[in-house]
């Protein structure tokens, strides 16, 4: 996060550039980074946009044991047809 702090203090530098007017937008880990950052400079970005970013851990987590558990489960249903 300290990266992004970075990127806002050099924006507000830039006379070109309205920091007032930050957007940040990113999808799976950069939507995690789009959440995070609204949250930890949310008085300095204006816009963010999360596109299937991680929001919960625990639920990702347990998503991503149960698919995996499907998976397996699928894997032994179709050696099974096969034999």
């Amino acid at each position: 996060m300290k990266d992004i702090g970075a990127l806002l203090d050099w924006i507000e530098k830039q006379p070109d550039l309205d920091a007032k007017r930050v957007a940040v937008n990113g999808g799976s880990y950069g939507g995690y980074m789009v959440l995070s950052s609204m949250f930890n400079y949310n008085d300095r970005i204006k816009c963010g946009v999360d596109i299937v970013g991680i929001s919960n851990f625990v639920t990702f987590l347990n998503i991503r044991r149960i698919t995996g558990e499907i998976c397996a489960e699928l894997n032994t249903v179709t050696k099974e047809i096969r034999r």
